[in-house]
């Protein structure tokens, strides 16, 4: 089926007031919804639904005002999600009438939503944002013919390659599938692999390197070993051959590439698609991920500094090499005819198409350069602020996408981006990369769940002096885990200690989340260690005022919650002939919890002194 179309009715509520008459009409998001013209993105975007009977899907502006959201401020799906029940802001932009209690919509249908459409599809975000910036004076066509075109790199979200740990890695996934079909193996160098991972490591870091390749030779063996153990067992069985097929192929490459090979590496085995992109950075010679190309107009535009297009560029091509295709996708995309493309040296040898009156000049050219040429080559560094916009608030720093076939998606461009603004007020519409996620981010370290105090898979072995508190770690086998401690404590108080673990974890992502205590920008560092102290303070405060005042059904938010909820809360004075209403925001806590929240606060103060 296809998707309703969502357009204002007009119908009042006697119990329920509008969104259109309780919020600020100036406010940008506000103008935003008034300002896009939804039918032409209902009419493109819903172009992908056939007329075949099944369950109706969600309109089509809801989610076409969910991935603006979602990059224009840079949340998560579920972070966007508890924002949007929030925010009637949010609800107005994506077509509500009234404010919403309750969720129209999942998290995964964000997801399915963006793999539904695909790049071509999506592309007419970025066309509307354009042609909403030309309506609204904030840039004119002209602007777009001429444009600056940078490259940059877009990381995957993987750890810093190195042999011994892709060698450790591969065997290790081979034994978990294997133990998972039921293949006993001869030998699973459980142990042993991780030892022998621990010596390279150190022998690497004290620079002695003939010891560290020699255990770098023992985790090549081992992972030699188990390859042709598994491959002699599923000989003749169809179905696991299928299994095995896609995880045997990576880990034989793993096994035979070696450190300054040319060609094609695998860097990382749930990411194998991701290259090494040399871009000469002193800080940072290389990165691993996929490269992106961003063009922007050559002149700041009235309302800011768009991005005219952006899009990934498998494969890792020369720069010079990619003007083939990315000309043609901005004239496509635009529809303005390019005359002028300004590029970094990186660009000599291009093969930009031979189009009638444009042409395109690299720093350092010398041959047809004039004076306002010159001026206009000075000009290029004008996108390098913008692609680190990019980065820092619209979430192209990572690259989450797990196949080569859906990286393009990734970086396809979908929205404009100005780093001033269309109207007084308004927040910054950035173009970025609209992302397919997979269902969790993947954490590289090893998480291993919560142990049961007494299981008969849990042993425990105290080892070292008894002075010393600490755990030495935590060793997985077949069927057991080992704790090895070197604690004198029963075998309970070792588990439950062991448990937690994550908390300090925990702990300090709150604290960057609600109080920024990482953002230190002053530049003496007796200064920054003030700040540092006082962040302390005042997360310790909160957690003790947290502690003692707060009820219980609410004692377990987050400082980011209690901030948002309590702190950052908003009101506004209705007035109407001889009666004033004070309108407190939908979002608050409710009224009687409120009333605990501040009888608590007003025990904690000392009581005054009795009179003689």
């Amino acid at each position: 089926m296809r998707p309703t179309k969502r357009g204002q009715s007009g119908q009042q509520d006697l119990l329920r007031s509008r969104l259109d008459q309780i919020v600020d009409l100036a406010h940008p998001l506000a103008k935003l919804a008034r300002g896009i013209d939804w039918s032409f993105l209902e009419e493109r975007l819903g172009a992908v639904y056939t007329d075949r009977p099944g369950r109706p899907p969600l309109p089509t502006r809801l989610m076409a005002g969910l991935a603006i959201l979602k990059h224009m401020h840079n949340l998560s799906d579920e972070v966007l999600c508890e924002r949007w029940l929030e925010n009637p802001y949010y609800q107005l932009l994506c077509g509500e009438e009234f404010f919403c209690h309750k969720l129209a919509f999942d998290r995964s249908s964000m997801t399915r939503w963006r793999q539904r459409m695909g790049e071509e599809k999506l592309i007419a975000l970025l066309q509307e944002s354009l042609h909403l910036a030309t309506r609204s004076g904030a840039a004119k066509p002209a602007d777009f013919t001429r444009v600056i075109v940078d490259t940059t790199v877009q990381p995957k979200a993987i750890t810093f390659p190195t042999d011994a740990k892709r060698l450790q890695r591969a065997r290790e996934r081979l034994v978990k599938l294997a133990q998972k079909h039921g293949i006993k193996l001869r030998q699973s160098y459980v142990r042993v692999g991780k030892f022998a991972l621990i010596r390279h490591q150190r022998y690497a870091h004290a620079k002695q390197f003939k010891r560290a390749n020699r255990a770098l030779k023992t985790l090549r063996t081992y992972l030699g070993r188990v390859p042709r153990d598994i491959g002699r067992q599923i000989v003749g069985d169809t179905e696991l051959k299928d299994v095995f097929a896609q995880p045997l192929r990576l880990a034989r490459r793993v096994h035979e590439q070696r450190q300054r090979q040319r060609g094609p590496k695998v860097y990382s085995l749930h990411a194998p698609e991701v290259e090494c992109i040399g871009k000469g950075k002193a800080h940072r010679p290389y990165e691993f991920g996929v490269k992106v190309s961003v063009a922007t107009p050559l002149q700041r535009c009235r309302g800011g500094q768009f991005v005219a297009h952006v899009a990934a560029l498998p494969g890792n091509p020369c720069d010079g090499h990619t003007l083939a295709k990315v000309i043609p996708a901005i004239t496509q995309q635009i529809g303005v005819s390019l005359t002028r493309v300004i590029a970094d040296a990186g660009y000599r040898g291009h093969n930009a198409p031979r189009t009638k009156g444009l042409r395109v000049y690299t720093s350092g050219q010398k041959c047809g350069v004039t004076d306002q040429i010159k001026r206009e080559l000075r000009r290029r560094s004008a996108v390098e602020p913008v692609i680190g916009h990019l980065k820092e608030d619209h979430r192209i720093d990572r690259n989450y996408l797990g196949s080569r076939a859906m990286r393009q998606m990734l970086s396809s461009p979908r929205l404009a981006t100005t780093s001033g603004s269309w109207w007084p007020g308004s927040p910054n519409l950035c173009a970025h990369c609209w992302q397919s996620p997979s269902s969790t981010i993947r954490n590289h370290d090893t998480a291993l769940k919560p142990l049961e105090a007494g299981s008969s898979q849990t042993r425990l072995s105290a080892k070292g002096n008894a002075a010393q508190r600490a755990l030495a770690g935590v060793v997985r086998e077949a069927n057991a885990a080992v704790i090895e401690a070197n604690m004198t404590r029963p075998a309970e108080r070792v588990v439950a200690f062991y448990n937690q673990r994550g908390t300090a974890e925990q702990w300090i992502k709150e604290g960057k989340n609600a109080l920024t205590w990482t953002r230190l920008s002053c530049r003496r560092f007796t200064a920054n260690a003030v700040r540092l102290q006082l962040h302390a303070l005042a997360y310790n405060l909160a957690n003790f005022l947290r502690t003692l005042t707060l009820p219980d059904e609410v004692k377990q938010w987050s400082m980011t919650t209690l901030r948002n909820r309590l702190v950052k809360i908003g009101a506004r004075i209705v007035r109407h002939g001889r009666s004033i209403t004070f309108q407190m925001a939908e979002v608050m806590v409710p009224r009687g919890l409120f009333q605990t929240i501040l009888a608590a606060i007003a025990a904690l103060r000392p009581l005054p002194p009795e009179r003689c």
